[in-house]
């Protein structure tokens, strides 16, 4: 991965943690280059990806992984350029939040 590559990952990290803070769920980077964004989320891992090639099985794959690690639910946060953020998760995680909505 290139510096920009790089640069674009954190500004989206940056642009995720500023609109969850927003919504009322203090976010930010750990600040490490293969850190993870922290935030209170309970019980999700966040996998942040702004790319312009949708990849979202791999960034699935990858959010599993790292997501098992802490015992979280996987979530891949992601956009391309000039689009709005998306949130991708399994259906069943989907179910679980609504259930504890409600």
């Amino acid at each position: 991965m290139g510096a920009m590559e790089r640069r674009k990952g954190t500004r989206g990290e940056l642009e995720v943690a500023a609109v969850l803070t927003e919504a009322g769920f203090p976010a930010r980077r750990d600040g490490r280059l293969t850190g993870d964004l922290l935030h209170n989320l309970p019980g999700l891992h966040l996998e942040v990806k702004w790319q312009e090639r949708i990849q979202i099985l791999e960034w699935i794959r990858q959010a599993e992984t790292d997501a098992a690690k802490q015992k979280r639910t996987p979530a891949v946060v992601w956009r391309k350029s000039r689009m709005p953020w998306q949130i991708t998760l399994g259906l069943d995680a989907f179910l679980e939040i609504m259930k504890q909505a409600q």
